[in-house]
C-alpha cells in the first residue's frame, strides 16, 4: 500500500526532526504532528529547511518558497506537496 503525502511527510520529519528533538517527536502520534503548529515545536530554522528540502527531494517537486513559508502545519504543507504533484 502506498503511504499518503501525509504519511510520508510525517515519517520524513520524524527522520530529520526525530534525532535533534527525540522527547517531543517520539511521544506524538501522526495526527497529532499533523496537526500542531510548526511554530509550536520550537524546531529550529536549519531542521525545518533540512525537511523542506528532503521532501522536495522525495517528491521530486521544487516548491514556492512563499507557499512554503505560509504553511503553519504538517499538513499544510502535504496539501502544498499534493497540489504541486499534478
Amino acid at each position: 500500500m502506498d503511504e499518503t503525502f501525509e504519511q510520508r511527510c510525517v515519517h520524513i520529519f520524524r527522520e530529520i526532526a526525530g534525532v535533534q528533538y527525540a522527547g517531543l517527536i517520539s511521544g506524538w502520534s501522526d495526527s497529532r504532528l499533523l496537526a500542531e503548529p510548526l511554530a509550536a515545536m520550537n524546531i529550529d530554522s536549519l531542521t525545518r529547511l533540512e525537511f523542506i528540502m528532503k521532501v522536495e527531494s522525495a517528491f521530486n517537486v521544487e516548491l514556492d518558497e512563499a507557499a512554503v513559508n505560509a504553511c503553519g502545519t504538517i499538513s499544510e504543507f502535504a496539501a502544498l506537496l499534493r497540489a504541486a504533484s499534478k
